[in-house]
């Protein structure tokens, strides 16, 4: 989460990180332990903080590319500082976050103008706004979760072993709920294997994979899991 770093200037850079990226849910009490003495507070302004927030997520793309990386803009008034152009420079600013490979979520509080927010999520490739505008913000948690599992992938890039080479037939997908002991997935033939609420797992390619695709079964548990242990083993190595 990013705040405003006490000087009324309308540049992203004044926005900056109020954590450093961090694991949850063990981080949790340290999360809220930072963020509960700080209290919004002065004027509104859209553009300086989603540059920010783009800034840094697309930084954190090219670090972990293989992970995904959203924002989240959560709006509760008209804008009324560092006053911009929705579809001159805020819609533009998303959508170039999305050519480099982030999302980013708009979501609607309080009194939000919803009409203006929309073009920005549709610009961040995230749909229309979530609306939770009146007497609804107690619906923001329950939302921000389904966000995060509609952002958690289906799909895992098939690891290269540190030693050797491996047949496709020799690799073995395993799962361990809650923390528990990771036991094997079944493999199946391809997605369509799926149909019909079967668990299982299975390769892009046979013959060189470079994908693991999870059933729907199987992933929609891995989402709704906080403490998932997911391992690719390769069970001979040549």
């Amino acid at each position: 989460m990013l705040f405003h770093g006490g000087i009324n200037n309308c540049g992203a850079p004044n926005y900056q990180p109020a954590l450093p990226m961090t694991a949850m849910p063990s981080q949790a009490q340290t999360i809220v332990s930072t963020l509960a003495p700080i209290q919004a507070a002065g004027a509104s302004p859209w553009l300086p903080p989603i540059e920010g927030g783009l800034d840094f997520a697309t930084a954190l793309e090219v670090q972990f590319p293989a992970h995904e990386v959203i924002v989240v803009m959560p709006v509760d008034s008209q804008q009324s500082f560092c006053i911009a152009s929705v579809s001159n420079e805020i819609v533009p600013e998303v959508a170039g976050g999305l050519t480099a490979g982030v999302k980013t979520y708009v979501i609607g509080i309080n009194q939000a103008p919803m009409g203006q927010l929309d073009p920005i999520a549709t610009a961040g490739g995230t749909g229309a706004a979530i609306d939770l505008t009146g007497n609804q913000l107690g619906q923001l948690s329950s939302n921000l979760s389904a966000i995060r599992d509609a952002e958690i992938p289906c799909t895992i890039p098939m690891p290269t072993p540190t030693t050797g080479s491996y047949a496709p037939d020799d690799v073995a997908f395993r799962y361990g709920p809650g923390g528990g002991m990771a036991v094997d997935v079944p493999r199946v033939t391809n997605s369509n294997a799926c149909i019909g609420g079967a668990e299982g797992w299975y390769v892009d390619d046979p013959n060189n994979p470079t994908q693991i695709g999870l059933c729907p079964k199987t992933c929609g548990a891995i989402k709704v899991d906080t403490a998932p242990v997911l391992e690719v083993a390769f069970t001979c190595l040549q």
